[in-house]
């Protein structure tokens, strides 16, 4: 039982007093609660001193249950503006890729018998390639040897004809075609 000490500073202590008990409680070994040790008059002079005095050598150690730390809240984002939009400007084959192909590259690459047996007139011809291999590879410009002709990475570089060759908006018109897996779009 605890005796009744008319102290003006233990009455403001008690709320805390009870709350370390709490937070203690759940401290001891295999997660039950140590038994409460007795409290003496001695122990609420020690916690009535003034808030001048020097603070206890043993720190009290975090407990799970401790009062949680109020973390910054975010600033709330307008409700009226919708998010950007991505938008990929893929280049479209019918607007984009075949004018290309049709200034620069079919009055060799068409007909019955063009070189390699690679024909660029129409979307499923540069898809089939030539007699040897695929000459675009979607996804993949890098790879594709349409793209390292153009750029003149392989040889011979075209169009064959060239200089002048493709300008290096039209290579890159190309090359995001193909990066996009050359769709016909």
């Amino acid at each position: 039982m605890v005796r009744e000490v008319n102290r003006p500073g233990l009455v403001r202590m008690w709320p805390l007093i009870v709350v370390l008990g709490l937070a203690l409680a759940g401290c001891g070994p295999g997660g039950t609660a140590a038994p409460p040790e007795p409290v003496t008059e001695a122990a609420l002079a020690h916690t009535a001193t003034p808030t001048t005095a020097a603070p206890s050598p043993t720190p009290i150690p975090p407990t799970a249950t401790s009062l949680p730390t109020q973390a910054p809240t975010p600033s709330p984002l307008p409700t009226n503006t919708p998010p950007p939009a991505l938008t990929v400007n893929v280049p479209g084959f019918a607007e984009d890729i075949q004018p290309i192909f049709t200034a620069r590259c079919v009055k060799c690459h068409s007909g019955e018998s063009p070189p390699r047996g690679l024909r660029l007139d129409s979307y499923e011809h540069i898809l089939a390639g030539s007699d040897q291999r695929p000459v675009v590879i979607p996804g993949d410009p890098e790879e594709s040897q349409l793209v390292k002709r153009i750029k003149g990475i392989a040889v011979p570089r075209m169009p064959f004809d060239g200089p002048p060759f493709l300008s290096d908006e039209e290579i890159a018109l190309i090359e995001a075609w193909i990066a996009a897996g050359a769709p016909n779009n």
